[in-house]
């Protein structure tokens, strides 16, 4: 009896820490076209269901704000052209707006501090402002969109690989003094991109060259 007495205890207390558990944790909802999860009141979009070609997210959702887009969001919603993101919004992680190949128009939160790997990976963005809190430009985060000209801001201290690669009609590139690292063929297949300037603060070069022709940009040091 004594054993089965401190078998069911343990039963017990093993559910009560469970329930517990469950309790603390975020879990998924719906309001509208999105599915969410929510944390220490904190909302993050896991995924979109509409279909609109014109999306503006919500700032909040039940009152409580909408800070991040999770991975793969909004992946693969090729009919979307445009989205309005909220200031609210800290975080796009990884794949988010991933192969969405109409999206032309989108505008970054002032406030942003991540914007994940393969964030924009095959849009059609042809001009879009990196906000000044972004410290990384991830791998892949803009490949294979339509980018004519990028202003990297002050503060960003990386480009990684293949972060700008195939966006043929880029044709300029402004890098930031703050920059310390550009990755393995971040802007390869750039073919618009006649010459690009190193800062000083550059510490650590990827290779850059132009695989369709074998030829190399030109490397201008502002050492």
């Amino acid at each position: 009896m004594a054993r089965k007495g401190i078998s069911i205890f343990a039963f017990v207390a093993i559910l009560a820490v469970c329930l517990c558990m469950a309790t603390s944790a975020s879990y998924a909802d719906t309001s509208g076209d999105y599915e969410y999860e929510e944390a220490d009141n904190e909302i993050t979009i896991t995924e979109y269901s509409g279909s609109d070609l014109e999306v503006s997210i919500p700032d909040e959702i039940n009152g409580k704000p909408v800070v991040a887009i999770g991975e793969g969001a909004f992946y693969n919603h090729y009919h979307m052209t445009s989205v309005d993101i909220p200031e609210s919004v800290t975080v796009i992680d990884d794949g988010a707006f991933k192969e969405c190949n109409a999206l032309v128009n989108v505008t970054l939160p002032a406030g942003l501090t991540k914007l994940g790997k393969e964030a924009f990976y095959k849009c059609g963005i042809k001009d879009i402002t990196i906000p000044s809190g972004i410290k990384t430009i991830e791998e892949y985060t803009f490949y294979d969109c339509g980018l004519t000209g990028i202003v990297i801001p002050e503060g960003v201290e990386a480009v990684k690989d293949s972060a700008f690669r195939i966006n043929y009609s880029l044709a300029e590139v402004s890098l930031p003094s703050t920059l310390k690292e550009i990755g393995n063929n971040a802007f390869d297949n750039s073919r618009a991109l006649a010459e690009l300037t190193i800062p000083g603060s550059v510490k650590s070069i990827g290779e850059t060259v132009r695989k369709p022709n074998h030829s190399q940009m030109i490397l201008i040091s502002d050492h």
